[in-house]
């Protein structure tokens, strides 16, 4: 019986190990997967509509050729994503212009759909995102084309 229990324990152990020895040797993800991670946790914060966790991917020193800093977009943020009953984000193209860190250039377009009771109002969009990278993280540092059009 005690060898048994020595033999189970032995398994488990040799099993744990293999596990930790996996995550260690796994490569930590590219500058492009970190980019499109960045994306895809922007779109699912518009669609879910929370402010603050599409904020945490915005520097601090946020700007955009409308003139907004980071509290003025984070005022905008509050408002659009708390008006809208449902919001859909469609991407139609993204393309990584350039990457060498600490910065890279994304373009991205699509559509957004902001619904409520009575109507859906639908928007292309066409943006070009500079992004930093800043501990390890990167984060949009400005947006050009803001001028979103009604479809």
């Amino acid at each position: 019986m005690r060898w048994r229990q020595v033999g189970l324990l032995a398994v488990a152990l040799l099993i744990g190990l293999g596990v930790i020895y996996k995550m260690t040797r796994s490569s930590p993800p590219s500058d492009r997967e970190l980019i499109l991670e960045l994306i895809e946790t922007g779109k699912q914060a518009i669609e879910r509509k929370s402010p603050r966790r599409a904020m945490r991917l915005i520097a601090e020193d946020y700007s955009d050729d409308e003139g907004n800093n980071y509290r003025a977009l984070q005022r905008l943020a509050n408002q659009v994503l708390t008006g809208a009953r449902q919001i859909q984000v469609t991407i139609a193209a993204l393309e990584i212009q350039h990457l060498q860190p600490p910065d890279a250039i994304v373009r991205v377009a699509g559509i957004v759909a902001l619904s409520d009771v009575e109507y859906t109002d639908k928007h292309e969009f066409d943006l070009t995102l500079y992004l930093v990278k800043r501990n390890g993280a990167w984060k949009v540092r400005r947006i050009e084309g803001m001028k979103i059009t009604t479809e």
